[in-house]
């Protein structure tokens, strides 16, 4: 039964990267998985159903990287780049209308996107942020708390924006990234910015 509920969402999201939100219906859901709509019922009471356990999955291997990334990431810039390649991985074949849609139409879902936000990844930033202070990358007179949350919001927005093209919102991810860390970053973190821009 989980082989089956993994096969229609990575179908689901095939075709949701494709077509967007909305046109990926139920129907188009159950017929690319070679299963009809009742026996799509039996996996899921609903679209959205299926949506947040979509959400859920991403949820738990944002969790996952953001954990190893730590243990293995030499330094917090290092830490920070990292993330920020995933994030820009993880997202760009994303139409942006996926999220206007999910939160117009799915707003319990989006609520989860939300609670990650608040509860994993500013807190991540801001424990980010306290590492790179201790190891001399990040200035010591940036508020962590504020931070956190402009660097969410600059990637929120980016997710959002349905006029940008896929290469575009890829060079914007990047340089938010960039323009974040030369915002905060001493001396030594600049020097490590600059070897890591030219390689």
């Amino acid at each position: 039964m989980a082989n089956k509920k993994s096969d229609i969402i990575d179908k689901a999201v095939d075709l949701i990267l494709e077509q967007g939100i909305r046109l990926a219906s139920v129907d188009k859901i159950a017929s690319s998985c070679g299963i009809s709509k009742k026996t799509f019922y039996r996996y899921f009471e609903s679209k959205e159903a299926m949506l947040m356990e979509l959400v859920l999955i991403y949820s738990k291997d944002v969790e996952q990287f953001l954990r190893l990334n730590g243990e293995l990431a030499p330094n917090a810039m290092a830490e920070m780049l990292a993330y920020d390649s995933f994030f820009e991985k993880k997202f760009r074949y994303v139409l942006p209308d996926v999220f206007v849609k999910l939160r117009r139409y799915y707003p319990d879902v989006t609520e989860i996107i939300e609670y990650q936000k608040k509860h994993v990844l500013e807190p991540f930033i801001v424990q980010n942020l306290d590492r790179g202070i201790k190891e001399g990358f990040y200035k010591n007179t940036i508020d962590k708390q504020l931070d956190a949350k402009v660097y969410c919001y600059q990637q929120e927005q980016l997710l959002h924006d349905v006029q940008l093209k896929r290469e575009e919102r890829h060079q914007i991810s990047r340089h938010i990234a960039y323009m974040f860390l030369r915002s905060i970053a001493t001396q030594k973190g600049e020097v490590y910015l600059s070897l890591r821009t030219t390689e």
